[in-house]
């Protein structure tokens, strides 16, 4: 029994290698192919990052043909104030249609301390461009439009060595007489600039929206808040003076070298805009046209020159006979 065990053992021994054999030849190919597999799989790999690199680098040379790069512009400053989106009620202010067809700016808020801020920062960046012009008296130009100027072609009058000088627009609106003016104040920071412009030997002339008879009240109006406007014909200019603003402009234009014009709606500036009677239009001349670069460059938005007092803030007893009442 015992010798009859041994070949037993030995027969399944060599059973069990015969079985084991085609797995042991089976894993020696997986070893010997796995190298194989993973060389080509990186081979593909790298094959397909260059493929990839390449049509990277296509496309990119696409790309940078298609798009070029954007011309270097003069930028504009930026708007004054936050950005968040105006209050409903100076939206419909603004919706407004004035008697000339021209959309009217909503009112400051003149008794606010922000409205103070507001527009002594805008009289403050007029006073900074006037000092540049009187440093650079050589290298001025005017700022008045010529009588043949479109948005899309603007062409500015002459200086021609003439003095400097800028226009301020004098808003209408009632005055009263000289015995009664209306209780107007400068707006802030108006007369400290206009003081500091006269130092630079800057002649400032003021263009009022008024009729000749309302001149007295509008030299009562400006001398009450520390302005003296001058001599009629000189710094002192109606708008009736001339066939229109803007042959008022130009005449003075002829005068001075106006260095710098303010207004608070864009007609003070040309007529050019009001002629536009479609807002959008209006909107496309004073941001999209050639005339664009003009704002804070020699045209300047500001606060009216004089505001209805703020009898609180200024202390001013009210009057039963202000005349703003009166038809």
């Amino acid at each position: 029994m015992a010798g009859g065990g041994v070949p037993s053992r030995t027969g399944g021994v060599l059973r069990m290698g015969v079985a084991l054999a085609p797995l042991m030849l089976l894993q020696a190919c997986i070893a010997a192919a796995l190298p194989t597999v993973a060389d080509r799989i990186r081979a593909g790999d790298a094959a397909a990052d260059a493929s990839a690199a390449v049509e990277s680098g296509t496309r990119g040379d696409r790309e940078m043909l298609l798009i070029p790069a954007p011309p270097a512009s003069r930028s504009l400053p930026p708007l004054e104030g936050d950005d968040r989106p105006p209050p409903e009620e100076a939206v419909a202010t603004a919706e407004v249609v004035a008697a000339d067809g021209e959309i009217e700016m909503p009112p400051p808020v003149a008794g606010s301390a922000e409205g103070a801020a507001h527009s002594i920062q805008a009289w403050q960046t007029l006073y900074g461009w006037l000092s540049d012009r009187a440093e650079n008296r050589q290298a001025n130009f005017s700022m008045v439009l010529t009588a043949d100027a479109t948005p899309a072609a603007p062409e500015f009058m002459p200086c021609e060595m003439l003095p400097l000088a800028m226009i301020v627009r004098v808003g209408g609106g009632t005055f009263g007489s000289a015995a009664r003016p209306r209780p107007l104040v400068a707006s802030p920071g108006a007369v400290e600039t206009l003081d500091a412009t006269a130092r630079l030997d800057i002649a400032v002339v003021y263009l009022a929206d008024v009729l000749d008879g309302q001149e007295a009240g509008l030299r009562a109006a400006l001398a009450k808040a520390g302005i003296d406007p001058g001599a009629r014909g000189d710094t002192l200019w109606l708008v009736e003076d001339g066939a229109s603003a803007d042959a008022v402009r130009q005449d003075i234009a002829r005068r001075y070298c106006v260095v710098a014009l303010t207004g608070e709606r864009l007609s003070d500036f040309s007529e050019l805009f009001a002629a536009q009677g479609d807002a959008t239009l209006r909107r496309n001349s004073a941001a999209a046209s050639m005339l664009a670069p003009m704002w804070g460059q020699g045209w300047f938005l500001l606060p009216p020159l004089l505001m209805p007092a703020e009898t609180e803030a200024e202390g001013l007893p009210a009057s039963p006979e202000d005349p703003t009442t009166e038809e």
